[in-house]
């Protein structure tokens, strides 16, 4: 049933009710809580058994010290059986490993601990009741000073009871895997035992403090049991080796560290021999998981407690000399007790944090990113929201100290969300497990989310009838076939147009046309090549992309194939349909600036054959026309006009609008075919680009650029600067940087700036900028271009030395906005601060100059200066007009 507990017919039946307290409550594989400490591996030969006794332990060796506790209960977290008595939500199904044990002589055995070991261990919880209750008897019946406390003064016992029950949970991992235990503090609170009247009373007293703050954490009385048996025998160490030391008269601060020494060599030795010494890290014979850094840290942290104690008990006996003795050992231990407990309380507040944070953090980043896949994502905030070494999606469910719930991140699959400790004493809380809940069930949802979103998605790119992608999924899918191909990969489109299907539709009815639409459909699926695309574009239009083509040949031969297939007959109803096809074929070999021409094209070709046919042509079989596509020939001229260095420089001012003069041009490049007019500088650049001319196109327009800056300055001296173009992986010397040295030194007298667009800066390594600068060193300006266009960054001023900030036209396009104005202010205080020159590109109109200048623009470039005009065109202007900035329009360089 959704949200049932699996595994719960097979919890055993034990009798006790804290089984079945709250559905959460059964915890992960057996816990252990010995001597105070949390202890894995309690089997002879299995693996190691969580504590459920402790909610929270430190771990020294966690890479994220300031990582909280994960296994502090939420505050005023509902109790189940509080709840409304009503269908629950359908939410993941939440498996727990759940301990098996057997009942010998009533009592409930953990089958991991092993029975050699339970029994007599958890004996010592009885000796101890026994001897402590001599001792009582002895103080009853004695005839004692009237200093030493009697049984009937029950103030110090409570105290040391509640103290313990509290302290118990606060606990130190002594090594580096789950199977070594964790060391609790409350044995530092016998330090003030009366050890000469109360030894047994006092360790009996302890001794069932222990066992309830076991039994509230793990809620098993077997281990408890067996953890405070552990825990009397240390302690029974402890206090013997200080009451015999301090009877000799040893310095405290010498026998308190060597009785927790035995306390901590009892604990172990009695682990290390009931685990077969597996404490190895690959849980073989050995030590290797053993950590001597986090054995002293515990054995000071008891010593130092344990003497902090003694030392307020022996300062208030001087001071409180008419308290009662037994109020003030009392007063003490509660004092530390409360300590500790706050201090467990904070851990636990931390590791609440924690959990918020991470399911807040899940929660806020719905809908969650897919491309990385929801099974690695579920595990991220798993690991973001609970402590755990290792966290993983899987076929099978939790098994020993593991938690885990059922998640669905795909149709018809179960998987669950587990979550391990294996480098860590502490247990799972109820709270971990109710934060992997959550987790779980938002990952389902996302899975859910997502599935009925490319379900959509599906549907909005899909042809109801045929199932081939529609017009928009096929623009998409020629997008990016042409990005994705080579320089040398051919692609071609087919048109296909099924002729006379409206007759057809008139005659034989709609379900009829349905039929043929869909076979046809089939049989260009099926002879298309893996890799083309087939889409059905219109009511009887079909398109076929072909890809990874060679020559024009083989691009006639696939699509002769796929018409001939496509145009068999087809049998419906005892009847033949002859369907007639009309194909258009448009050929690229090249990469394409805009995709969507080829489409055209071979429209226009199909158009070509239908009209064909209307004046005469034939009419009975299917007909391929192929389209001369222009592309190709594009291809040919940009790189003729490269190799043969028929490139047209122009050149635009750049000018200071304080001073109305020119100090600069701009060299742009210009394309013009006699038959195809003028190619787009952007469609120029991406076929250098694409075919691996682009150093060679920016190589030429320097050197033409830098010739006629010369010849400039030779007209006016004022003019020295010339500013070029380049990608910013174009600076380094395998490209271009050792060129534009040679021209620096070449020209000397000429400041020549190269301008590195924005876009291509968020790639710069520390490599491009030593050569940025290494170009700075020689004289040569840097300028970063377009600043402002698309997804600008500050960061953007700072990735690269530099010394000229161009300022996008889209900063101006509406200076009536009080905020555009103030950003251009704030940029151009910023260059003035930062020595940088700034450059607003794109005005257009003496408005827009009028208010830049009185937001402080000194230097600018746009039409209203000039237009990008040829070298014959400036030399005229100068020698007509000077420097001057604002001339009589001139004509439009073409």
């Amino acid at each position: 049933m959704p949200g049932s507990r699996v595994g719960e017919d097979s919890v055993p039946d034990t009798g006790d009710e804290s089984y079945f307290r709250e559905p959460n409550l059964l915890k992960p594989p057996a816990v252990s809580s010995v001597a105070g400490s949390s202890v894995y591996d309690l089997s002879d030969s299995g693996p190691s058994v969580t504590d459920l006794a402790s909610s929270d332990a430190p771990d020294p060796d966690a890479p994220d010290p300031d990582a909280p506790d994960p296994d502090a209960p939420f505050p005023d977290a509902p109790d189940p059986a509080d709840l409304p008595d009503h269908d629950p939500p359908v939410l993941p199904e939440p498996v727990h490993s759940v301990w098996s044990e057997i009942r010998v002589a009533g009592v409930l055995v953990p089958l991991q601990i092993g029975r050699a070991y339970f029994w007599p261990v958890s004996a010592a919880v009885v000796a101890v009741l026994v001897l402590g209750a001599l001792n009582a008897a002895k103080l009853v019946f004695s005839d004692l000073p009237s200093d030493v406390a009697a049984p009937a003064d029950l103030a110090y016992f409570l105290a040391l009871f509640v103290s313990t029950l509290l302290v118990t949970d606060f606990r130190l991992s002594v090594g580096r895997l789950a199977s070594l235990p964790s060391v609790s503090l409350a044995v530092s609170l016998l330090v003030t035992v009366d050890y000469a009247n109360q030894f047994f009373l006092s360790i009996a007293v302890w001794t069932l403090g222990f066992f309830f703050g076991l039994l509230l954490n793990s809620r098993n009385p077997s281990l408890s049991l067996y953890g405070s048996g552990l825990a009397a025998l240390g302690a029974t160490t402890w206090v013997a080796v200080v009451k015999t030391l301090a009877g000799a008269d040893v310095w405290p601060v010498a026998y308190i560290p060597l009785a927790t020494a035995a306390y901590l060599t009892v604990i172990l030795g009695i682990e290390f021999a009931r685990q077969k010494g597996r404490w190895s890290i690959q849980h073989t014979f050995g030590v290797s998981g053993f950590s001597s850094r986090r054995l002293l840290g515990v054995l000071f942290a008891i010593s130092a407690l344990a003497l902090a104690i003694g030392y307020i008990y022996s300062s208030l006996y001087v001071l409180l000399v008419e308290v009662n003795q037994t109020h003030r050992a009392a007063g003490i231990i509660l004092l530390a007790g409360a300590i500790l407990f706050l201090a467990s309380k904070w851990r636990q507040q931390r590791a609440l944090r924690r959990r918020l944070k991470g399911l807040t953090d899940a929660a806020l980043r719905l809908p969650w990113d897919t491309s990385r896949g929801l099974e690695a994502i579920a595990v991220e905030m798993v690991n973001n929201t609970i402590v755990a070494d290792h966290v993983d999606v899987r076929a099978t469910k939790p098994g020993h100290n593991e938690i885990g719930y059922s998640v669905r991140l795909a149709p018809d699959q179960e998987a669950y969300l587990v979550a391990s400790r294996e480098v860590s004493a502490v247990p799972f809380a109820r709270d971990d497990e109710r934060a992997l809940e959550a987790l779980a069930h938002l990952a389902t949802e996302a899975a859910r989310v997502t599935e009925d979103m490319a379900d959509l998605v599906l549907r909005a790119n899909s042809d109801s009838l045929t199932g081939l992608p529609n017009y928009s999924a096929f623009r998409t899918a020629l997008a990016k076939a042409n990005e994705e191909r080579s320089y040398s990969g051919a692609i071609a489109v087919l048109f296909i147009d099924l002729d006379s299907f409206k007759q057809l539709n008139d005659r034989r009815g709609h379900h009829v046309g349905d039929v043929m639409l869909i076979a046809i459909a089939d049989r260009l699926r099926d002879a298309a090549r893996p890799g083309d695309v087939v889409a059905r574009v219109g009511g009887d239009e079909f398109v076929v992309v072909l890809t990874e083509l060679r020559t024009l040949l083989e691009a006639k031969e696939l699509a002769e194939r796929i018409t001939a297939a496509a145009g068999s007959p087809i049998f419906y109803e005892d009847t033949e349909l002859r369907p007639i096809l009309s194909v258009g074929l448009a050929f690229s070999a090249h990469r394409e600036t805009d995709p969507n021409q080829l489409v055209i094209d071979a429209d226009s070709s199909m158009l070509a054959v239908k009209k064909s046919r209307r004046q005469g042509g034939p009419s009975s079989e299917s007909t391929i026309n192929i389209s001369p596509h222009r592309s190709a020939r594009i291809n040919d001229i940009v790189a003729d006009a490269i190799d043969n260095e028929k490139l047209t420089v122009v050149f635009q001012p750049i000018v200071n609008m304080i001073e109305n003069r020119i100090w600069g041009y701009e060299a742009l490049v210009r394309l013009t075919d006699p038959d195809l007019g003028a190619i787009s500088p952007g469609a120029l650049v991406e076929r250098a680009k694409s075919f691996g001319r682009m150093d060679e196109l920016t190589r030429q327009v320097m050197s033409k650029a830098m010739t006629a800056a010369r010849a400039i300055q030779l007209i006016e001296p004022s003019i020295a600067t010339m500013t070029v173009n380049l990608e910013v992986g174009q600076i380094t010397d395998d490209h271009l940087g050792l060129f534009a040295k040679n021209l620096a030194d070449r020209y000397p007298s000429i400041s020549l700036c190269l301008e590195l667009n924005e876009r291509s800066l968020r790639y710069v390594t520390d490599d491009l900028r030593r050569q940025s600068q290494a170009l700075r060193d020689h004289g040569i300006l840097i300028a970063i271009d377009d600043y402002g266009s698309e997804n600008s960054s500050v960061g953007s001023l700072v990735r690269i030395p530099m010394d000229i900030i161009k300022l996008d036209r889209s900063l101006i396009d509406d200076l009536d906005d009080y905020r555009q104005r103030e950003v251009v202010k704030a940029l151009q205080s910023f260059s003035d601060s930062t020595d940088y020159l700034t450059i607003v590109e794109g005005i257009e109109s003496k408005e827009t100059a009028e208010i830049l200048r009185r937001v402080g623009v000194r230097n600018a470039q746009g039409y209203y200066y000039g237009v990008p005009a040829t070298y014959e065109q400036v030399v005229d202007r100068l020698n007509r007009h000077g420097t001057v900035a604002l001339v009589p329009p001139a004509p439009k360089a073409r």
